[in-house]
């Protein structure tokens, strides 16, 4: 009973330290949390670098018509 009480402590220290809904899914589940989502964000930076590169072109050709 003490040692469950200790390890329950634990549980409620970690998800006190990491307020987490995935916090009950097993290590490889949480890194390929990670994973997905490192890899939308990377995606997102892609798009928004792809989109300021058109920009600067628009913005050059148009200061060199003007």
């Amino acid at each position: 009973l003490k040692i469950r009480s200790k390890a329950q402590a634990k549980m409620l220290e970690m998800r006190h330290l990491k307020p987490d809904p995935q916090a009950h899914l097993s290590t490889s589940q949480s890194l390929l949390l990670v994973q997905k989502i490192f890899a939308d964000v990377s995606k997102e930076i892609k798009v928004v670098a792809n989109t300021e590169k058109k920009a600067e072109k628009a913005g050059y050709g148009y200061s060199k018509r003007v």
